[in-house]
């Protein structure tokens, strides 16, 4: 039998943290010093947080 070592629990426990969902339903690893990846699958942007989306998207449009 195979035992989970604390690292192991601690490693997935990262990952799970930094992991985002897609609108399209597609999850995204984000590393620490990422705002925001382009989705593998629908090729939309993806944030990490709701507030780096709002910042992104008005600065696209004050440079409009």
């Amino acid at each position: 039998m195979y035992k989970i070592t604390e690292r192991e629990k601690r490693r997935a426990s990262e990952i799970t943290k930094n992991t985002v969902k897609c609108k399209c339903g597609c999850s995204s690893v984000f590393q620490v010093q990422t705002d925001r990846i382009i989705c593998r699958w629908c090729h939309n942007w993806v944030y990490r947080t709701p507030q780096l989306k709002f910042k992104y998207e008005m600065k696209e449009r004050l440079n409009k």
